[in-house]
Order: C-alpha cells, then sequence, then structure tokens
C-alpha cells in the first residue's frame, strides 16, 4: 500500500526547498507539484511504486 503522507511530506520539504533555498518562483513551484502529482499516480497504476522505494515513513 502506498503511503500518501510520507509522500505528501517529502514533496513539501522539496517545494519548499525549491522555493525558499533555490529561489524558484511560485509558478515553478506549482509546476513540479503538477508533475510530481502525476508521476506518482502513474507509479501506483503500474505498480512501481513499492519496487522504488516510495513507501517513505518517517520523512
Amino acid at each position: 500500500m502506498f503511503d500518501y503522507e510520507s509522500f505528501d511530506n517529502a514533496r513539501c520539504k522539496f517545494l519548499s526547498h525549491l522555493r525558499y533555498a533555490k529561489d524558484h518562483s511560485p509558478t515553478a513551484c506549482y509546476n513540479y507539484n503538477s508533475c510530481l502529482g502525476i508521476w506518482v499516480n502513474w507509479l501506483i497504476e503500474t505498480g512501481k511504486g513499492e519496487v522504488l522505494g516510495l513507501k517513505i515513513a518517517g520523512l
């Protein structure tokens, strides 16, 4: 079973890093967020999420 909560936590940390540490624009962060959502849905649909270790509890 895919751990959505851990993925969302990791995604938030990544987007915060882009925005505040790397000074990416809000639009760029929005686009990255959208792409990450599409990517994770594909991983789940194809059953690749568990294989790649995306059950990442504790982030």
